[in-house]
């Protein structure tokens, strides 16, 4: 389902869809591509919260 936008060029190309149509199918694409990845970003901030790290500092860095 998020791999859908990949296709957006495809249908953009093709002479099969007025423009109207073109608008109205991308943005349906759009919207239902940004659920799920706004489910695993609410995910991931859950389990973080979960494990205590929302507020840690960030102490990732390259030591040599």
């Amino acid at each position: 389902m998020t791999v859908t936008p990949f296709g957006l060029p495809l249908l953009w190309k093709s002479a099969g869809f007025s423009r109207g149509s073109k608008i109205v199918l991308t943005v349906a694409v759009m919207a239902c591509s940004a659920l799920p990845i706004e489910t695993v970003l609410v995910a991931v901030r859950a389990a973080m919260e979960q494990i205590g790290l929302v507020g840690a500092p960030m102490t990732v860095g390259i030591s040599s």
